[in-house]
């Protein structure tokens, strides 16, 4: 994370999820505010029993996934949407 009022970071996976707009189906999203692209997002939580992988949400449709810190050659790709720090 950054230091001082405008720094910004990767937010965890119960920040994106906060996110999740439960009366749409698709997008999962508030798209007056958000875009909704179609790949995951990534998170900065971990996915504790998957090794090197980190949790990832997708907008379109609200699912989670886990995916890995060191597959850059992955074909799946993946978005950030930072948060402000306080």
């Amino acid at each position: 994370g950054g230091v001082g009022p405008n720094a910004w970071e990767l937010p965890g996976i119960s920040q994106l999820q906060s996110l999740v707009d439960e009366v749409n189906h698709s997008p999962r999203i508030d798209t007056r505010a958000f875009s909704a692209l179609g790949e995951p997002y990534w998170s900065k939580t971990e996915d504790s029993g998957a090794g090197p992988k980190v949790w990832t949400l997708n907008f379109a449709n609200g699912e989670l996934g886990s995916h890995s810190k060191l597959n850059l050659l992955s074909p799946v790709r993946l978005r950030v949407r930072c948060v402000r720090t306080e």
